[in-house]
């Protein structure tokens, strides 16, 4: 199981260590030295990004599952980053804390 000192690259899977409750897969873990860790959600779309309800409940799921299998005590924040950046909307609002787009990859 992982521990809260551990740092996880890309497709991250989380399990949750009871064996008939799946674990979760996240796109990128950034544990931080300032006691915050980032989940990163990375999608890539053709225009910006709608996050929906299901969207917003699967994210919320994750996190669940995360908290519960390394007993965290840090923040923990989400962070999207998709290709044209996120369109604001009622399921986005409150469940990020950074909404990010590709331009972010190529500053000099």
């Amino acid at each position: 199981m992982p521990s809260e000192s551990n740092a996880f690259g890309p497709h991250s899977e989380v399990k949750t260590g009871i064996s008939d409750e799946p674990g979760t897969q996240i796109d990128l873990l950034i544990d931080r030295n300032d006691r915050v860790i980032n989940l990163m959600e990375i999608k890539f779309y053709s225009t910006a990004l709608a996050l929906t309800k299901a969207d917003s409940d699967a994210m919320r799921e994750k996190l669940r599952v995360f908290r519960e299998s390394t007993s965290t005590k840090k923040l923990v924040n989400w962070v999207m980053l998709s290709t044209f950046g996120l369109k604001p909307n009622a399921h986005s609002i409150g469940s990020l804390a950074l909404s990010l787009d590709m331009e972010c990859l190529f500053v000099p």
